[in-house]
């Protein structure tokens, strides 16, 4: 504090000067009683120059110390002021740190939203390919599915087993038409399990076609016919078994066309729209895989039925 030390030396000096002044006149006012007493002066005068030394010595020792009051004083309010002014630094730099703090959050969470916001568009890309590829996968599936056929409910015979040749014992014709017959699944051995399925593999659509009009005759032998479903289709169909059994205890007679579920009401054939549909059948010059369909009651065409 180069201020405070400079008013600390001259209020030093002035109080010097003034004791020093002090002893002067004391040294002055000896010398004149001195003269006073040669010279024959008079006491009261003497006396009087004693006084106004003494009120003058007085003077100037009050402001001696005015001055140290006033140097305390500013020394006590420049500390104040000091402190103010750091304290107000402080509480500024504070606000720009976080004012910087919370720009650099702004700037994280909006690089955030934008990673998110590509990422999300990415994915979403992603699984429309996907989709596709799995829509382009299931129609080649029921493309080449188009001409098979699955026989249900004949029984097993280890001595007799289903070929080409003997299909025509169940499916009248098909001898002629079908390339292949085999049973799907392994051989069971439990007693009183159920036949396994016949796959059978038709030339043309047309001859699985043909097949399909013995479909009455053969549900009287507890013997169906169905598509040969892809995976997906098994699996919308498995979704809704359960709708299925309550249509068939409520005498709906439930059927299915592929993995469409279909019921009748009042004599009409009506499908089923209590569980979301299936993807419709390929189109665009892909058979379905069904046969001609019969006029229901209602006049429009009626589903081929399928195995319960």
């Amino acid at each position: 504090m180069f201020g405070f030390t400079t008013s600390s030396a001259q209020s030093g000096s002035a109080g010097a000067a003034a004791e020093g002044g002090v002893e002067t006149r004391n040294q002055a006012a000896n010398k004149h009683r001195r003269v006073g007493d040669d010279g024959s002066r008079s006491d009261d005068f003497q006396e009087a120059v004693l006084e106004k030394l003494t009120e003058l010595g007085n003077a100037l020792g009050q402001m001696n110390q005015g001055m140290k009051d006033l140097e305390l004083r500013f020394d006590t309010i420049l500390t104040q002021k000091i402190q103010e002014v750091n304290t107000s630094i402080d509480v500024r730099l504070a606000a720009l740190e976080e004012q910087g703090n919370a720009a650099r959050e702004r700037e994280r969470a909006q690089l955030q939203l934008e990673i998110r916001t590509e990422m999300a568009a990415q994915a979403a890309v992603f699984k429309n390919e996907i989709a596709q590829l799995k829509g382009a996968s299931e129609q080649q599936d029921r493309t080449a599915r188009a001409t098979h056929m699955v026989v249900k409910g004949v029984p097993e015979k280890p001595t007799e087993p289903v070929t080409v040749a003997n299909i025509g014992q169940i499916i009248p014709g098909a001898e002629h038409t079908a390339m292949e017959v085999r049973r799907l699944g392994r051989e069971k051995e439990t007693a009183g399990a159920l036949p396994r399925p016949i796959l059978v593999k038709f030339r043309s659509v047309d001859a699985k076609h043909a097949a399909y009009k013995h479909s009455k005759t053969l549900r009287a032998k507890k013997i169906y016919l169905d598509t040969d479903l892809t995976p997906a289709q098994r699996e919308q169909r498995t979704g809704k078994r359960d709708r299925f059994q309550h249509l068939k205890t409520q005498g709906a007679r439930p059927f299915w066309r592929e993995e469409r579920l279909f019921y009748y009401v009042n004599g009409a054939v009506k499908e089923d729209s209590c569980t979301p549909p299936g993807p419709p059948p390929p189109t665009a010059g892909v058979p379905s895989g069904s046969g001609p369909r019969r006029q229901g009651s209602s006049g429009q065409a009626a589903p081929r039925r399928a195995s319960p």
